[in-house]
């Protein structure tokens, strides 16, 4: 009896890795800690119109507030001679557990954006090697959508991929709407 529990105990742990939990693994809040500083990439974006795909060069700094649940990120990108340079802050704050986060983002011009997330750790090797999932309910391109923001961390490389999945269209796949790839930089003097 106990041979076949410890069985299937060992048979269930490949199991949960694949299932998303990353065990042994820090609070998506402490992975987020490991991020401050600054960071320049390119953002990709799909258009709603066109349905074309743009890539905008991007800066990000991240910051940790000394409670240690607070992050404040700013970021430019430059979306062309016509519109110049935007500028996005967002306020970002963990729950105690940290696997809720609730952030307000504000852009010159457009009305501020609040989103409330369940995030996960979905792999973990070290501190700078590992991947988190932000998931949440909202509005995207006028529907109401699942959306899933997939964090990876590869060394001093960062990527980020927003997937939509609209709720009135159950057997859609989903689409990716965006997605970030950017470098840690050694100071935070960046010029696009």
């Amino acid at each position: 009896m106990r041979r076949t529990t410890w069985l299937a105990t060992l048979l269930t742990i490949p199991t949960l890795l694949s299932a998303g939990l990353a065990l042994g693994a820090p609070s998506p809040i402490e992975l987020e800690q490991s991020l401050t500083g600054c960071w320049s990439g390119t953002l990709n974006y799909v258009d709603y119109q066109s349905n074309n795909t743009y890539a905008l060069p991007l800066f990000t700094r991240i910051e940790a507030i000394e409670d240690g649940h607070t992050f404040l990120r700013r970021s430019k990108y430059f979306e062309g001679q016509k519109s110049g340079v935007a500028y996005i802050t967002t306020l970002t704050l963990f729950n105690t557990a940290g696997d809720q986060v609730v952030s307000t983002g504000y852009r010159a011009g457009h009305a501020v954006e609040t989103t409330e997330d369940l995030v996960t750790v979905s792999a973990y090797q070290d501190g700078s090697h590992w991947s988190e999932v932000y998931r949440s309910q909202g509005m995207d391109g006028g529907t109401l959508s699942d959306i899933e923001v997939t964090v990876t961390r590869d060394g001093d490389a960062l990527a980020m991929v927003k997937q939509v999945k609209a709720h009135a269209n159950p057997s859609d796949p989903g689409k990716i709407r965006n997605s970030t790839r950017v470098n840690r930089q050694a100071d935070c003097h960046a010029a696009f």
